[in-house]
């Protein structure tokens, strides 16, 4: 058994609180009793109480309490298999995971504060299907599209700078392998979200590029970093040091806005710097990527639960019904 609403087990709590509810209610109404008549005098007035009637009375209505609360928790057993269709867009998000997004001029870093704006994005999407390429010198396909937004949150979580193990930063392979991932037909809805600081040490991506404007496929840019720079932190022999170059000199590395500008104006997208805004990315979302044509996605058969609290709550009317009708005092014979 499966409870689809676990996060309210306090709600169980409450027939607990009741019982002392309802002793305090029995001592008030002894208390009036006895001023209202001498306890001799009870009987004839009111009958002769049998405490087994009183203590089941309230042991009824303690279970019934109880299993009201069970049923509002959703209990369920089994489930069935429902169509559903989907409308949406695909977005393929294009991660720069190449050491200088290590740099922390946008806090903690350029890389982890993309992934955060990612994870953020997730939960405002309704149908949309998602996917991630993550690039350095090469590209590598973390994820590819899909609607499970958990699984591809999971993978999300482990990417790390360099994941492919290749150094360098080449936009144009990562740009190539994001086309690829997004197949082709329906490039009306379809969107590449390229998450980088903009440094391209190859020069190779004005050829990507190019495929994607043909393709009309939109890339929104959001640029990571700050036109001064930062060194880059990594870490050696278990110490925190900043990242040299060949010539022993410390790398600063800088956003580069020109690459990233020219790549979304080239394909209709749109250009923002994440240090500009506190949700880049929901706001490319509300304002460009909702009023792209939506695509109908194949009909798929999602697993329902069945929600068993029907049987629960009958039990507990029942056991209110019983209270109902168990009398609380017998009438003494010939009184």
């Amino acid at each position: 058994m499966k409870f689809l609403w676990p996060g309210s087990w306090w709600i169980l709590t409450v027939p607990f609180l009741a019982l002392p509810a309802m002793a305090a209610g029995r001592r008030r109404r002894k208390a009036a009793m006895e001023a209202f008549a001498h306890p001799r005098r009870h009987p004839m007035l009111l009958g002769r109480l049998h405490l087994r009637f009183r203590k089941t009375r309230s042991a009824l209505a303690a279970g019934a309490l109880f299993l009201c609360a069970f049923a509002a928790l959703g209990p369920s057993v089994g489930f069935t298999l429902r169509p559903v269709r989907r409308r949406g867009v695909d977005l393929l998000f294009l991660l720069d995971v190449s050491r200088s997004m290590l740099a922390a001029d946008v806090k903690p870093s350029r890389l982890e504060r993309a992934k955060r704006d990612i994870r953020g994005l997730l939960s405002k999407l309704t149908g949309e299907r998602v996917g991630l390429v993550v690039f350095s010198g090469s590209p590598l396909l973390v994820c590819p599209l899909t609607h499970d937004y958990d699984a591809f949150a999971e993978l999300l979580d482990r990417v790390e700078a360099n994941l492919p193990a290749v150094g360098g930063t080449d936009l144009g392979r990562g740009l190539r392998e994001a086309l690829r991932a997004l197949g082709g037909g329906e490039e009306a809805s379809k969107a590449i979200l390229l998450l980088s600081d903009g440094e391209d040490q190859v020069g190779d991506w004005k050829a990507a590029l190019a495929e994607a404007a043909s393709r009309k496929i939109r890339v929104f840019a959001v640029g990571y970093g700050t036109p001064g720079g930062a060194k880059i932190t990594v870490r050696k022999d278990g110490k925190e040091v900043f990242l040299t170059g060949p010539d022993g000199k410390e790398v600063v590395t800088r956003l580069d806005e020109r690459i990233l500008k020219e790549t979304a104006r080239r394909t209709g997208g749109d250009y923002l710097r994440a240090s500009s805004l506190p949700l880049p990315l929901e706001e490319i979302l509300e304002k460009r990527i909702k009023v792209l044509r939506k695509r109908t996605y194949e009909e798929e058969k999602r697993r329902v639960p069945w929600n068993r609290f029907q049987w629960p709550l009958s039990l507990g009317v029942l056991l209110l019904l019983a209270r109902l009708a168990l009398p609380e005092a017998r009438k003494e014979d010939g009184s």
